[in-house]
């Protein structure tokens, strides 16, 4: 997959699991979403309304003064880790030690793998 000619938004990572996730999604400025899982990948484009949705997600979790990561309290195997970047800004997480902040974050990342790494 070529990537387009337009900054990128959002990068996001999902690894590990008892399945062996290995999910990436990068949204670009002009709605295009690339999406790279085991089975393959995929592109599909952003409604502006949804772009929006998007941001206002990350705005509400006060995503800019969150910390750079936030481990596991206690390790555990099949743990997901994740890694999520936002207008340049990363912040790393792992299972149960996810802030509860950025649990809606994650979710709509999720949402958009599932439904954009479908393909066309």
């Amino acid at each position: 997959m070529n990537a387009p000619s337009s900054p990128v938004v959002i990068s996001y990572s999902r690894t590990g699991g008892i399945a062996g996730f290995d999910d990436h999604l990068v949204v670009y400025a002009n709605g295009t979403v690339q999406v790279t899982r085991n089975s393959g990948g995929s592109t599909c484009i952003l409604t502006p309304e949804t772009q929006k949705e998007l941001d206002e997600i990350f705005r509400n979790a006060g995503f800019a003064a969150l910390a750079e990561t936030y481990p596991a309290p206690v390790p555990g195997a099949d743990y997901f880790s994740y890694a999520i970047t936002y207008h340049g800004k990363t912040v790393r997480t792992e299972t149960t030690g996810v802030p509860e902040v950025l649990s809606p974050v994650i979710m709509a990342l999720d949402t958009l793998v599932s439904g954009c790494g479908r393909g066309p």
